[in-house]
């Protein structure tokens, strides 16, 4: 372990029961990159300020149990190597110290560059960190729906779309979508499908008290979504896993003058969990009519 990053589950994200949503695994982690940066002697504030870029590009993930109100995390880095010119790969899980349980492990690729103007500006740190090939375990599966180039409108994917607009509260650097607004992103569409094929959240949280959890994901941001742009969000369910989980694809694409771009792409697996009664916190079996609706009437 190179670093470790201590902090107080708020109740931001603690929609259901006191469980907190995936999305905000990530807010914790991606503060606990920030202090690290910050202890290895990188002004993040100013390196933004001055045009340089610090970001998460990519990640995999596995959610292992649940993170609650008002836990205490251990967030923990154990290692970091530099992958290419500038751009980190780094091991990192959340330790809960109430359950004394692992509650994420992931792989995270993070992009740090300097301003156009003051290219030694991170050479000290960037320097310090190994060099090393980009482990097969940090590479996202990138999912069925991802194309490449620029895409007319009928080459662009059969599935389940959500159409929206790149709002400034999504973006960062006063540009471009954010990886954290990737992951809204997925949250939404896969609200949306959900919704669209008769398994709105609302109504089965409302007669079976079941919830949807993630387990596993992978997102990675191909190229940049511009702040006011036009972006379609694809989704569709690949295949269901013993009646118990299913794993869905999406791919992001923004539409530019000469076509749409996939500008991210990753993998989601999402189970049912029992929000109320003696059961509450199990996994729900799937039955029949939800697998039908999952997959659009396939069998699997």
């Amino acid at each position: 372990m190179i670093f470790e990053h201590e902090t107080t589950v708020s109740g931001e994200g603690a929609n259901i029961r006191t469980w907190i949503g995936f999305k905000h695994f990530e807010y914790v982690v991606g503060d606990a990159v920030l202090e690290y940066l910050v202890a290895s002697g990188v002004d993040v504030r100013q390196l933004i300020i001055d045009g340089g870029r610090f970001e998460i590009v990519a990640s995999r993930v596995s959610l292992t149990s649940v993170i609650e109100l008002g836990d205490r995390l251990a967030v923990r880095i154990l290692d970091v190597t530099r992958v290419a010119v500038d751009r980190l790969c780094a091991t990192i899980e959340i330790q809960n110290m109430r359950s004394d349980q692992t509650s994420l492990k992931g792989r995270y690729q993070i992009v740090l560059r300097p301003p156009a103007e003051d290219q030694q500006r991170l050479a000290a740190v960037l320097d310090s960190v190994p060099e090393g090939p980009l482990p097969t375990a940090a590479r996202p599966r990138g999912g069925s729906l991802s194309r490449d180039g620029h895409l007319a409108e009928g080459d662009l994917p059969a599935a389940f779309a959500d159409e929206w607009v790149v709002p400034y509260y999504y973006c960062e650097r006063s540009e471009v979508l954010s990886y954290r607004g990737y992951v809204r992103a997925v949250e939404t569409v896969v609200d949306e499908y959900l919704r669209s094929v008769g398994l709105a959240i609302p109504e089965l949280l409302a007669d079976r008290a079941w919830i949807p959890v993630v387990s596993k994901y992978s997102i990675e941001v191909l190229a940049p979504a511009r702040m006011g742009s036009r972006v379609r969000t694809y989704f569709t369910v690949d295949d269901i896993v013993g009646d118990v989980v299913f794993n869905g694809s999406m791919a992001t694409f923004t539409e530019e003058p000469d076509g749409w771009v996939c500008t991210a792409r990753g993998e989601i697996q999402h189970g049912y969990a029992i929000s109320r009664g003696d059961t509450a916190g199990s996994l729900a079996q799937l039955d029949g009519p939800t697998i039908k609706a999952l997959t659009g009437g396939n069998d699997q």
